[in-house]
């Protein structure tokens, strides 16, 4: 991707309180949901397999395979540095919640519960990558050689 193409997602900071971190991040208008994309979801799974068994509460009972399908990619982007961080060997929870009116349109905010704040904002950061491959405007990472630097993040937090 061009470097003055901005990516489909963008943290612009990450706030810290406990062992909860909210991450304010800015959607393209373009990108704003996974639908807008093609194959995004089929590169997701092939990145990351391990998304297939997420659970969702979206109050629609649809799966989370269902609901990537179409969601707002700030929650794609949840999930996704979710499964970074359980793939380093880090549970965590997290919720995308959105309020235009405060934020401004296309902002978002994803919470994260960690374990262990330096693998947080790893895969924030990886997480942020992996969103622009899936939507074909970045090279997907090696993932392996990826996760294996988060894993080494395990503990120094």
């Amino acid at each position: 991707m061009p470097e003055d193409v901005p990516r489909p997602l963008t943290v612009l900071e990450v706030t810290v309180t406990g062992q909860r971190a909210e991450a304010l991040v800015e959607v393209r208008p373009d990108a704003a949901r996974t639908g807008a994309f093609p194959s995004f979801t089929a590169n997701l799974l092939l990145a990351l397999p391990g998304l297939a068994s997420h659970e969702c509460h979206n109050g629609r009972g649809r799966t989370f395979i269902e609901e990537l399908r179409d969601t707002e990619t700030a929650h794609a982007f949840e999930h996704v540095a979710l499964q970074l961080m359980r793939l380093a060997g880090s549970p965590a929870t997290g919720e995308t919640t959105w309020d235009f009116q405060r934020d401004g349109r296309g902002r978002y905010r994803v919470a994260l519960r960690f374990e262990d704040d330096l693998l947080c904002f790893g895969a924030l950061r990886l997480a942020e990558q992996v969103i622009a491959a899936a939507a074909g405007e970045g090279e997907m990472h090696v993932l392996v050689d990826e996760v294996a630097r988060l894993r080494g993040l395990a503990g120094q937090g």
